[in-house]
């Protein structure tokens, strides 16, 4: 059939919409014997949505001054059987069109033809394009069935392409993109066929360090750019210390005795340091590091890696609160801080007496091809 006069029958079937052998408006099937083709094309039928449309132009398709849908025309060409007319249609659509329902309908006619393999091909860049596309029931199942094959085939090259993108969001800046991109390769990477593929659970496990470090990042802008309460006093890092007056001969020893408790409650709320003198520093029971495993992916694996992790320690010795001073990488931070809130100490004492302290420690990462002690030793 002519490609023009398909077309122009296309039009007269628009026109005659009323008739028995016209598409029903309602999303029916097409005349006599059009059964076997809906079902390829699937539960939702074909419409004459658009067809003889004022104002729709039929740019491309190959009939001039004539108003229809284009991808209507190309419905109605396969539903007639008309599969190279259809291909050749799709092959001059206009801009803007439904890329992803031309690429369907082609490879429906593709299919028809009994083109197998270009068939495949077309859902294939259709997978690449849009990675977290899935086909519904209402599709024809051989189509779903054929493009879960091609997805899952190039569903690994694309996870990486969108991380790469992610990435570059991230670097420029862009965190609200670098989220919703990180948060696409972390569900991609969720389904069941791709969670044991050890290369992808590495990105995984990139992809969710930088998710949370761009999610910090935004809720640090927002803070910035919220006005601050009117007369809010600034708030301070440390609880005042609290020091008693030197006693004098003539003090009672109710007044001593209470003296004495003021000074022990100083000592409950104030923090002591490297920096008091008179403090002997904790003791170490038990500050073990987690294993340092480099990803496979990116250059992570021949760089060093430096921070410091503060931590306090009450007067039992166990740690109350950590918090990075200077940080390692996103994918190490977590893992450090989740130890630290483990690790044991004997209590600092001052005269004699435990009291809470703020500790320092450096941890230094090394790089896999260097024979050093991968747990990321701590330097105090």
């Amino acid at each position: 059939m002519d490609l023009t006069r398909a077309i122009i029958c296309a039009c007269v079937a628009a026109t005659i919409g009323a008739a028995s052998t016209a598409v029903r408006a309602d999303g029916g099937s097409v005349g006599p014997g059009a059964k076997d083709h809906d079902q390829e094309v699937g539960t939702s039928g074909v419409s004459n949505q658009g067809i003889g449309a004022p104002g729709v132009s039929s740019q491309g398709i190959g009939a001039p001054g004539v108003s229809l849908d284009p991808l209507g025309v190309v419905r109605t060409l396969y539903l007639s059987a008309a599969y190279e007319d259809a291909l050749a249609a799709l092959a001059g659509l206009p801009a803007g069109v439904d890329d992803d329902q031309a690429e369907k309908l082609r490879a429906l006619c593709l299919l028809a033809l009994n083109r197998t393999d270009d068939a495949q091909r077309v859902l294939a860049r259709l997978a690449t394009r849009k990675p977290m596309l899935k086909l519904g029931e209402a599709e024809s199942p051989k189509l779903v069935s054929m493009f879960r094959a091609a997805r899952a085939q190039v569903l690994p090259a694309a996870i990486k392409a969108l991380y790469s993108a992610a990435k570059s969001s991230f670097e420029r800046g862009d965190l609200a993109m670098a989220v919703a991109q990180f948060s696409d390769v972390i569900q991609l990477i969720s389904e069941n066929e791709l969670t044991r593929d050890a290369a992808l659970s590495d990105i995984r496990l990139l992809a969710e360090g930088f998710s949370k470090l761009a999610n910090q990042q935004l809720a640090a802008q927002n803070l910035t750019t919220s006005p601050a309460p009117s007369g809010a006093e600034p708030p301070t890092s440390e609880p005042a210390t609290v020091r008693s007056a030197p006693e004098s001969d003539s003090e009672t020893s109710p007044a001593r005795a209470a003296a004495s408790r003021t000074e022990a409650a100083a000592d409950a709320a104030v923090i002591y340091s490297a920096d008091d003198g008179d403090v002997v520093a904790p003791g170490v029971i038990d500050q073990t590091v987690p294993k340092w495993t480099p990803p496979t992916v990116g250059d992570y694996r021949s760089q060093t890696f430096s921070g410091v992790v503060e931590v306090i320690i009450d007067e039992t010795g166990s740690v109350v609160s950590v918090s990075l001073v200077q940080r390692l990488n996103v994918m190490y931070d977590q893992l450090l801080v989740r130890a630290a809130k483990g690790w044991r100490y004997r209590p600092a004492l001052r005269n004699g007496q435990p009291v809470k302290y703020r500790k320092q420690i450096n941890i230094v990462l090394h790089p896999a091809n260097q024979v050093t002690d991968q747990s990321g030793r701590p330097n105090d």
